[in-house]
C-alpha cells in the first residue's frame, strides 16, 4: 500500500512524535511505500531525520497558525501528486485543509481528549488511542471510533530489579514535555515537599523532556527548598529514556490532561511501580489498579499514592499483548485494508 501520514509539526520529542516514528519504519519495513507529510514550518531537523532515508518526508511549510491560502494550495497539489491509496491523519483538524479526499482510504487517529474533529463524514474510520478517548469522543460529537492502543517496543527497555529499593532518598522519574498546566509536573514537586513534611520521606525526582515549563518549575522547586532534590535531565532520545528507568524506583505521570499515557506503559514494561492521575486513558494502561491512581490536580493525594509505594512496594507488569507496538502497527494496517 502507498500510505501518507500527515501531521502539523514535529517540535518535540514525545510519546505521539515516537510513535509515528515506530509506525512508519514498521510499515515500511513490511514492504509498503510510506510518506510523511509535514504541513508546519516549524520542525526540529534531528527529529525529522529519524524517520531514516527510506521514508521522504515532505514539509509544506506553513508558519504555525497562518490562514494564507497558498499554503492550503500546496498541502493539496502535494497530497494529490503523491496519490496515496491511504492518508493517516494525526490531528482532527487536518481534514479542514483537505480539498478532496483523492480517493484514499481516510483514517484519523485521536491522540488525546478534548478535540473536535473538522468533517468527520470524510473520515472512513476515526481511531482513538484509548477508551477513554473514545468514550469522550461519542459524549462530545456522537461519534463512534475503533480503540487502537498506543504500542511500545518492550524489548527495548532495560528491566529494574523487582526487589524493593534499600537506599535513600527514593528515586522517582517523570518523563514528558516540560508543560505542567497539562503535564502536571508542578503537582510533582508539591508532594515531593509534603513527603518531606508530612511523611517524613525524602525523595527525589528526576524530570526527562523540554519545554517551556522549565523555569517555573525551577522557581518552584526553589520555594520549596527541593533545589537538590529536583533534577532536569532535559529532552532524551528514548535510548536514554530506557536505559534511566531501571534506575528509579517508581515512575510518575500526573497529567491533568492525558489520553492514553505512553510513558506508563514503558514505565511498566521496566517493571516499576507507577503512579498516574486518575485520568481514563492512563487508568486504562494501569488496569484501574487504585494503588496506582491518585485525584488528578490534587498534591496531596499524589504525595499519599508515592507514599503508600514506598511502605509497600510493589513492581508493576505490564499487558504486553495490549500495547506491543507490532499489534498497533498491524491493527492499523488491517484497518487501512478494510
Amino acid at each position: 500500500m502507498k500510505i501518507l501520514h500527515i501531521l502539523f509539526n514535529i517540535t518535540a520529542l514525545g510519546g505521539t512524535e515516537m510513535l509515528l516514528v515506530d509506525i512508519a519504519k514498521r510499515q515500511a519495513a513490511l514492504g509498503h511505500k510510506v510518506e510523511i507529510v509535514i504541513i508546519n514550518r516549524e520542525n526540529d531537523p534531528e527529529l525529522l531525520a529519524l524517520f531514516g532515508s527510506d521514508i521522504p518526508v515532505h514539509v509544506v511549510g506553513r508558519p504555525t497558525g497562518s490562514k494564507n491560502p497558498w499554503y492550503m494550495l500546496k498541502l493539496n497539489s502535494l497530497v494529490r501528486s503523491l496519490k496515496p491509496e491511504v492518508m493517516h491523519l494525526h490531528n482532527e483538524r487536518i481534514m479542514g485543509l483537505l480539498f478532496s479526499r483523492y480517493k484514499a482510504r481516510v483514517l484519523l487517529t485521536l491522540h488525546t481528549t478534548g478535540l473536535h474533529v473538522l468533517r468527520p463524514e470524510r473520515h472512513d474510520v476515526i481511531c482513538a488511542i484509548s477508551q477513554g478517548v473514545a468514550d469522550e469522543l461519542r459524549s462530545r460529537q456522537g461519534l463512534k471510533s475503533v480503540v487502537v492502543y498506543n504500542g511500545i517496543d518492550t524489548a527495548a527497555i532495560t528491566p529494574r530489579p523487582a526487589h524493593a529499593p534499600a537506599h535513600s532518598p527514593f528515586r522517582i522519574v517523570q518523563v514528558g514535555r516540560l508543560d505542567h498546566a497539562v503535564k502536571g509536573q508542578d503537582l510533582l514537586i508539591e508532594a515531593l515537599a509534603i513527603l518531606r513534611n508530612d511523611y517524613a520521606i525524602e525523595a527525589q525526582a528526576t524530570l526527562i523532556g523540554g519545554g517551556g515549563s522549565e523555569e517555573f518549575l525551577r522557581n518552584l522547586a526553589q520555594q520549596h527548598g527541593l533545589g537538590n532534590s529536583v533534577h532536569f535531565a532535559g529532552a532524551q532520545d528514548r535510548s536514554f529514556i530506557y536505559a534511566q528507568l531501571a534506575h528509579h524506583d517508581l515512575a510518575v505521570q500526573p497529567s491533568r490532561v492525558e489520553g492514553f499515557g505512553l510513558t506508563i506503559a514503558e514505565a511498566m514494561a521496566a517493571g516499576l511501580p507507577v503512579v498516574c492521575s486518575n485520568l481514563p486513558g492512563p487508568m486504562e494502561v494501569v488496569g484501574h489498579n487504585p494503588k496506582c491512581i491518585f485525584t488528578s490536580g490534587n498534591a496531596r493525594s499524589l504525595a499519599a499514592s508515592i507514599a503508600a509505594q514506598v511502605s509497600d512496594y510493589s513492581p508493576s507488569r505490564l499487558r504486553s499483548h495490549l500495547f506491543d507496538i507490532n499489534s498497533t502497527v498491524n491493527q492499523y494496517l488491517s484497518l487501512y485494508q478494510k
